[in-house]
């Protein structure tokens, strides 16, 4: 029988933010001060690992309870793409609740949307920081030799133009829009998710229909 109990996920981390306990601290007060009780879950490891014991375990318990998930961000649950689409099957598959209070109107889409934002920016930072370590390591060549030939100005201009278009805004946004155009969801469904999960324009702002349809002009 079900006894519809909560899982509260709280996680950090570092093992010192664990041990700090303010991290954890914070995420329990913002639960508290919504009105949620349940059983905690803590777990402390990196969002973008996959080997998440403590959140299968929370993810089991409610499918028993039939509670729900709580977590105070969603990105308290997981940044890992492998990690995110297994919770999402659970929400469709079993039923499994998830409140995220930073997101009000949380969903499946919500989470897919998240998870496909996630692995771009991880794509992203992967980059950059490639593209940062080859710059460093040919500047340090051209100190030697004290000179900039055509093809190092070249590469030093693509690295200045990367940074540029390294907005977190830009990057996440345009991330978002082109996977979800390229699955044929709307300019103003886009808009709608963009603003639900916290996304803001380059201004801060708001996203409108247009400003998404904008975006996808210039990509």
């Amino acid at each position: 029988m079900k006894n519809f109990e909560n899982a509260i996920y709280l996680r950090v981390s570092t093992k010192d933010q664990g041990a700090s306990g303010h991290g954890l601290n914070a995420q329990r007060t913002e639960v508290s001060m919504r009105g949620f009780e349940g059983r905690e879950f803590v777990e402390v490891e990196s969002g973008r690992k996959n080997d998440r014991p403590v959140l299968r375990e929370a993810i089991e318990f409610v499918k028993k309870s039939g509670g729900k998930l709580i977590v105070s961000k969603l990105d308290r649950l997981s940044r890992n793409v492998k990690m995110l689409f297994e919770l999402k099957d659970a929400m469709i598959r079993d039923g499994v609740e998830v409140v995220a209070l930073n997101l009000p109107n949380f969903d499946t889409l919500s989470v897919g949307i998240y998870a496909v934002m996630g692995q771009h920016e991880a794509e992203l930072i992967a980059e950059r920081t490639k593209k940062g370590l080859d710059e460093a390591k040919r500047k340090r060549g051209e100190w030697r030799t004290g000179g900039f030939d055509s093809e190092s100005r070249k590469r030093s201009l693509e690295v200045r133009r990367a940074k540029a278009m390294g907005n977190e805004n830009v990057v996440r946004a345009k991330g978002y829009i082109e996977s979800l155009r390229k699955r044929g969801v709307s300019y103003y469904e886009i808009s709608r998710s963009l603003n639900e999960s916290g996304m803001k324009t380059i201004r801060g702002a708001m996203f409108t229909p247009m400003a998404v349809r904008r975006i996808v002009g210039r990509a």
